[in-house]
């Protein structure tokens, strides 16, 4: 083991998990992670795992993020997010602290692998002041990256692929499961 990967959701909710010493894992998903696995990461009733595969009505900007290309749709893609209890007894998407870098958008992309579906992609959006404190995390828990431009920096590690890109005034980190995530290529 190489450490831990430290992850707290703002409101003070916080999970520490074992950083592997091949794959990307952010302790509550991981590419390669079975559904069940992923809705079963939390044993909290104030939060829950979404998919756009539920029949659940959302929020129109809880629905309108998780919105999949209906080609992708159909074929058995799926988009979630965890979402968080409000006050007033309805759901709002949860934004998470990645290490020491708070607050950032995120949402998990499923693809179908034989009966299940499976994380093919984790997805996080934070301020763009986050990117060299993501760096930085990404470079001591899973060595130095393999490429690096200007504003991108990829890591392959064990048939994953993690871009950390600046863009804007965003910091964004793509985590793929490479054979998964060949499918939403197609």
């Amino acid at each position: 083991m190489r450490g831990l990967a430290i992850l707290g959701f703002v409101g003070g909710f916080c999970l520490a998990a074992p950083a592997l010493a091949g794959g990307f894992d952010f302790g509550f998903a991981r590419p390669g992670m079975a559904e069940a696995e992923l809705r079963a990461a939390y044993d909290n009733p104030g939060i829950k795992v979404v998919c756009t595969s539920d029949s659940e009505s959302l929020p129109s900007a809880i629905a309108q993020a998780l919105a999949v290309d209906p080609v992708l749709a159909g074929r058995g893609v799926a988009r979630c997010r965890h979402l968080k209890r409000t006050d007033k007894g309805g759901w709002k998407a949860i934004e998470v602290k990645l290490w020491d870098v708070c607050c950032a958008d995120l949402f998990v992309t499923l693809a179908p692998e034989a009966k299940d579906r499976r994380v093919a992609r984790i997805n996080a959006r934070a301020p763009a002041a986050a990117f060299m404190p993501l760096m930085v995390h990404f470079a001591v828990e899973y060595g130095p990256y393999d490429s690096f431009t200007d504003n991108v920096a990829i890591w392959h590690r064990d048939g994953q692929t993690a871009y950390l890109l600046s863009r804007d005034s965003a910091a964004i980190l793509q985590i793929e499961a490479d054979s998964l995530d060949a499918q939403l290529r197609q």
